[in-house]
């Protein structure tokens, strides 16, 4: 829980910076549906990557909803880094860094 706290935190932060580049032409509930749509409960799947518990699927899928509410607008990378966090445990201080490192090299 503290892992998906973390990265909450993380995604809340950039999120306000993205969201600060792009107008918001959509409501919350639209981008949940468009979300949710690419969901696969039954493969437990989220934008195509496969989690290896129930768990650790729905920690991931709740929380982006949750950001979703908060003006969060979810990437298949947010949930690569989510399946990093939980099911490699990828420390978030690591991947804080390296996108980072991609901001600074942009």
């Amino acid at each position: 829980m503290k892992k998906m706290n973390a990265d909450k935190t993380f995604l809340r932060k950039i999120s306000t910076e993205i969201k600060d580049h792009e107008p918001n032409s959509s409501s919350p509930e639209i981008e949940e549906q468009k979300f949710v749509s690419q969901t696969d409960e039954k493969n437990l799947e989220i934008m195509g990557i496969k989690f290896s518990t129930k768990e650790n699927f729905w920690n991931t899928r709740e929380s982006i909803v949750n950001g979703i509410y908060e003006g969060f607008y979810p990437s298949k990378q947010n949930v690569l880094d989510s399946h990093k966090i939980l099911e490699e445990q990828v420390p978030v201080d690591k991947l804080v860094n390296d996108l980072l490192d991609v901001y600074r090299e942009n």
